[in-house]
This record gives structure tokens, C-alpha cells and sequence, in this order.
């Protein structure tokens, strides 16, 4: 949908919510529809809702096969993270030990304060022979713990990417245009969740600035 139809739907809902005396320039309009679609794609790929809401976000589910960085430590090798990179999904690596090349590894998720264990566990510590390895989500990337025993060349990827940020054309200007070469990718009937979750959002945001206000008159006068 373009950016500005969902700018004209913000209107006609803060409209007829009553809060029309609330300036909503589109510059805050792009921060408040971001975030927004964000929560909700957050909110759909949760543990609890993810089974029932998966089919929403499938189109954010992309994969990439990732070289490791030059960077290893006598513990765990390590890939960054694609800068769009959302949620995780899954990962598959691929290793290389004496004259076996390219050898696809299992790779499972532990808790980082598990890791100690996990690694001196001769059932779950890192096995070239087993084909697995552990692995945690840390500072911007994946470690996966090898040991030295094996070389991880690489792993495929698979997650849920950022979904498309709308922008304008000049974003120092709170009414330049949008930028429609980058429009919400959802349909519409996701685009009116985004809508109403941000109306919302900003009513919450109303209500306490106002109790602020109100506190702080209160204070005053005592």
C-alpha cells in the first residue's frame, strides 16, 4: 500500500478516536507506523503466537549463506549477523576436518550461561564424528562452539528479516514527502493492525504526558 494511503488512514483513525487535536506530522507518522509494524511482527513471531501467526510474516523468512569471519578463537568460530536480521529461524554449517571438506553440521541452541557445562559434556560437546555443535546468539552474530576439532567454513542462515521501514524523501523535514520506493509489504488487512496498534500506542503515549503534566501542576501548588 503507499506510504501516504496509510498516512490518510492514521488521520481518519486518530479522527475517530478523538484524539484530532494531536498534531501528527508524517515524519512522526514514520516513526509511530515503524514501530508499530515491528511490535506486531515481534508479537507474531513470539514462542506463544508463532504457530498460530506464522503465515503473516513468511514473507520476512529469507535465507543466506554466510562465510565465517576471519576472527577464531581456540573455543567457537563466529559469523555476524545480516544487518536486516530480525528473529531466528534455523542454521545448518558446513565443516571441514582433514580431508573431509564441506561436511553439513547440525547446529543446536544453548543458553550462553549452559555453555560451560554443555562443552565439558562428552554427550553434547562438539563432534565432527556426530556431525553437531553447539552454538549461542551473542553480540551482533553466532558463535558456534567447535573446540578446534573442526573447522566451520560456513553456515546457511534462515531468519525473519526486518520488514520494509517506510521513509521519506527528506527525513529532516517533518512534512517532506514519502519515499514510495519503500511502502508497508503486508496487506491491507495487516496495514489496519499497524494503523490501530499505533493509534493506540499514541493515546498511551497522550495519557501519560498529560498525567505528567497534571503531577507536576499538583506539585507545584503544594
Amino acid at each position: 500500500m503507499e506510504t501516504q494511503k496509510v498516512y490518510d488512514k492514521l488521520q481518519i483513525k486518530l479522527d475517530g478516536v478523538g484524539t484530532n487535536n494531536i498534531a501528527v506530522d508524517k515524519q512522526r507518522a514514520v516513526l509511530m507506523i515503524n514501530e508499530a509494524q515491528n511490535k506486531l511482527v515481534e508479537y507474531f513471531l513470539s514462542p506463544v503466537k508463532r504457530d498460530e501467526n506464522i503465515r503473516y510474516v513468511q514473507k520476512l523468512l529469507t535465507d543466506r549463506t554466510i562465510p565465517i569471519e576471519t576472527y577464531t578463537s581456540e573455543v567457537y568460530q563466529k559469523i555476524k549477523l545480516p544487518e536486516n536480521y530480525f528473529e531466528f529461524s534455523s542454521i545448518i554449517g558446513y565443516a571441514t576436518k582433514d580431508t573431509c571438506k564441506n561436511v553439513k553440521i547440525n547446529l543446536w541452541e544453548i543458553k550462553d550461561q549452559n555453555k560451560d557445562e554443555i562443552l565439558q559434556d562428552s554427550f553434547n560437546k562438539p563432534s565432527f564424528k556426530y556431525r553437531e555443535a553447539p552454538f549461542v546468539v551473542s553480540d551482533d552474530g553466532i558463535k558456534i562452539y567447535t573446540l578446534n576439532e573442526f573447522n566451520i567454513e560456513s553456515v546457511l542462515l534462515n531468519y525473519y528479516r526486518y520488514p520494509i521501514q517506510i521513509r521519506q524523501v527528506d527525513k529532516d523535514d517533518p512534512e517532506s514527502p514519502f519515499d514510495e520506493s519503500f511502502q508497508i509489504e503486508f496487506d491491507d488487512k495487516i496495514v489496519d493492525r499497524i494503523i490501530s496498534n499505533a493509534v493506540a500506542e499514541l493515546q498511551i503515549n497522550t495519557r501519560d504526558e498529560y498525567s505528567q503534566i497534571n503531577k507536576q501542576r499538583t506539585i507545584q501548588k503544594l
